[in-house]
């Protein structure tokens, strides 16, 4: 599921069920996860922004194998361009 910067989980093409599911019954969207997903997003964002100009050569040579992505991953790489996987 997809977030915003402030940590708050989007249903986007999830169907409704799921959706329910996840917010209500798993309460996803709680403050204390709100907050956490909130300063690991801010973190991506400082240390991808920190690899400066040649972030993108960088990062398309670091190893991926046997490294898992988490989606925020993804959503900080594609604020730099990069397509998913």
């Amino acid at each position: 599921m997809p977030c915003d910067s402030g940590g708050e989980l989007y249903p986007d093409s999830l169907p409704d069920t799921a959706w329910k599911f996840a917010n209500v019954s798993l309460n996803l969207n709680a403050p204390g996860l709100k907050s956490a997903r909130a300063a690991v997003i801010s973190r991506l964002r400082l240390r991808t922004n920190s690899l400066g100009t040649n972030a993108r050569r960088r990062i398309s040579s670091l190893s991926t194998q046997g490294v898992g992505f988490i989606s925020l991953h993804y959503q900080v790489l594609a604020d730099h361009g990069f397509p998913e996987p």
